[in-house]
């Protein structure tokens, strides 16, 4: 199960995001919000997207994304389900985001039951 939503959302002041100099081409944040992982990110341009989540032993758990999308902000929601619908534990994932032209982003963050 993951959900796609185009709007805009208040951060959290649980949101453990990462700030990293981007190209202007892409923004990006990841976040945790109680037993859901929000991930956001802004396209100026129509770019292929992957996203990834993984254990901290570094296992493929999730994929989250894989496609094409447009201009504009996206967000992504992950509740702690691995691909065979499995509820995860508590802990630390990793989500690796792929944008189409840059370099692989690696972003740590929090899962809470």
């Amino acid at each position: 199960y993951c959900c796609i939503d185009d709007s805009e959302s208040p951060h959290s002041s649980q949101a453990v995001a990462v700030e990293e100099s981007r190209p202007p081409s892409s923004e990006v944040e990841v976040g945790s919000f109680s037993n859901v992982i929000r991930t956001r990110f802004s396209l100026t341009q129509e770019k292929r997207v992957s996203i990834t989540v993984f254990n901290a032993s570094g296992r493929r758990i999730r994929n989250l994304t894989s496609g094409v999308y447009s201009a504009g902000t996206h967000q992504l929601r992950w509740p702690g389900i691995d691909d065979e619908g499995n509820t995860l534990p508590s802990g630390v994932y990793y989500m690796r985001l792929e944008l189409e032209g840059e370099k692989p982003l690696i972003r740590k963050t929090v899962l809470l039951d």
